[in-house]
């Protein structure tokens, strides 16, 4: 336990009169006399380099100018003590959303922002019921080499088993022509997210999963 009586530097420290605590915004690693620091601790004859030489060097873990919230406690024999704090959440909240305060209730346009930046996905499910440009997002769940059955040297591409995250399965290919672009990007168990792809109806008498279409890469996929 910490004793005041026996610890008198911390007594001297306690009991010395404060004449000001000062609050101020002062951008990470960049703090300099000049306004806000100069104007505020001036008047109160402080160090200033002294301050801004301390405050950068606890503040240097920080992002560059990112705003540290720092509280001045100044005392009557010109010296002082302060505290850095990071950014509050809304700040952060407010540069991952690109969104400034303006005018309204910032707490809606803030889940608003937040939301419409979710990225969406297109379903396997909704594949061939709905025009979208959105993306798909799947596991490659199987991978093999499509041979032809009569002659095993002969390769007619790279075959793959989908799956998204509602657990829907489609059967998917990539032209022998196109197989090394792709084959090592496409390991199985990886997750991919695929767009601008090709899908028809599954006439093929191989079906390896029961899904109705058959995606098929082509070059700008």
């Amino acid at each position: 336990m910490f004793n005041v009586k026996e610890n008198h530097q911390f007594k001297e420290y306690f009991w010395r009169p404060v004449t000001a605590t000062i609050r101020l915004t002062v951008p990470a690693g960049a703090a300099r006399p000049a306004s806000p620091v100069g104007p505020d601790l001036g008047q109160y004859r402080l160090n200033l380099m002294a301050f801004c030489k301390d405050c950068n060097v606890r503040s240097h873990k920080y992002k560059a100018n990112t705003p540290m919230v720092v509280t001045i406690t100044t005392f009557k024999d010109n010296t002082f003590d302060f505290t850095v704090k990071s950014p509050l959440v809304i700040w952060y909240l407010k540069k991952k959303t690109d969104i400034d305060s303006g005018r309204g209730d910032l707490d809606t346009r803030l889940r608003r922002t937040m939301v419409s930046k979710v990225r969406k996905h297109l379903s396997l499910q909704q594949l061939g019921k709905t025009r979208s440009n959105l993306p798909l997002k799947t596991r490659i769940s199987r991978a093999w080499l499509a041979r032809n059955i009569n002659n095993k040297n002969q390769i007619f591409g790279y075959d793959m088993v989908l799956i998204d995250e509602k657990g829907d399965q489609i059967h998917a290919t990539v032209p022998n022509e196109l197989r090394e672009t792709y084959e090592e990007q496409l390991p199985e168990g990886q997750i991919v997210e695929i767009n601008k792809f090709d899908y028809m109806k599954n006439t093929n008498e191989y079906h390896p999963v029961p899904h109705q279409y058959r995606i098929k890469f082509k070059a700008a996929t």
